[in-house]
């Protein structure tokens, strides 16, 4: 299914103080961008963030960390950006992500989704 919607998960899971303590790309997503594994595409948020374009980078990684201490849970990240692939060029992907939390708000996980945009922009 992913390969056919051009699409990847990505996971991240948190502590009970709400410190991020683990992100997971999904192997479909490390295809997407043309790595193999974890040994070339580590499970770390700078694997994905160090790739944004620089035009980009603010805009994403704000959206992205605002979701975070928002404990009311309306907000969910949404964004489009473009990433730098191991090729060397660019693709355009559009990211949507929700934060799980527990019953006095605190983020659990925050799951989320990558789609290839690239030939629709």
């Amino acid at each position: 299914m992913h390969e056919a919607l051009g699409s990847g998960m990505w996971g991240m899971e948190f502590d009970d103080k709400g410190n991020m303590i683990s992100v997971e790309w999904s192997p479909e997503f490390r295809r997407m961008i043309g790595y193999r594994d974890e040994n070339d595409f580590p499970n770390r948020l700078e694997s994905w963030s160090d790739l944004l374009h620089p035009e980009d980078k603010a805009t994403v990684l704000r959206e992205f960390n605002e979701t975070i201490p928002d404990y009311t849970g309306r907000k969910n990240s949404d964004v489009t950006f473009r990433l730098k692939v191991r090729s060397g060029e660019w693709k355009r992907f559009h990211a949507i992500g929700r934060l799980l939390r527990n019953e006095n708000g605190m983020p659990l996980s925050y799951v989320g989704m990558f789609v290839d945009i690239t030939d629709k922009k």
